[in-house]
């Protein structure tokens, strides 16, 4: 029986993008309008992350990303009115 344990980042590093990227794309599929207020981003943080660790241990990611993002876009559609907010898209 195969045991891995610890700590992982779990993802494709292929896919790691800017949160400006990533909420054109949704606004792509959702056909939301992407706006930015002017000024500087509070939240310098780079989201960028190793996968490394996981694909040493043989395992792989196997689903595309664009077909995860549709099904969560769908769900968050599907959603009730939860503390006032409202999914459209």
């Amino acid at each position: 029986e195969n045991r891995v344990y610890g700590v992982y980042n779990l993802g494709d590093d292929s896919l790691n993008t800017t949160k400006e990227k990533l909420a054109k794309k949704i606004c792509k599929m959702t056909g939301a309008v992407y706006s930015v207020k002017e000024g500087r981003d509070p939240d310098q943080r780079s989201y960028n992350v190793s996968s490394a660790k996981f694909y040493n241990t043989g395992y792989k990611i196997t689903t595309d990303f664009n077909i995860e993002l549709r099904q969560l876009i769908d769900y968050c559609k599907n959603l009730k009115n939860i503390s006032g907010m409202r999914v459209d898209g």
